[in-house]
């Protein structure tokens, strides 16, 4: 699952506030880097 694919459904209203948007995009970066090293489907856990 890559960031594009995540962000296509995105559902957030616009974040104006610079130090947000960076630590949002830090977690979604977390998340998407630690979804494919333990190898989850996008479905999510069974």
């Amino acid at each position: 699952m890559s960031v594009h694919q995540i962000r296509k459904h995105a559902v957030l209203p616009p974040i104006i506030c610079r130090s947000d948007k960076e630590f949002l995009e830090s977690v979604q970066r977390y998340i998407i880097t630690e979804t494919e090293r333990l190898g989850c489907s996008e479905e999510g856990p069974a």
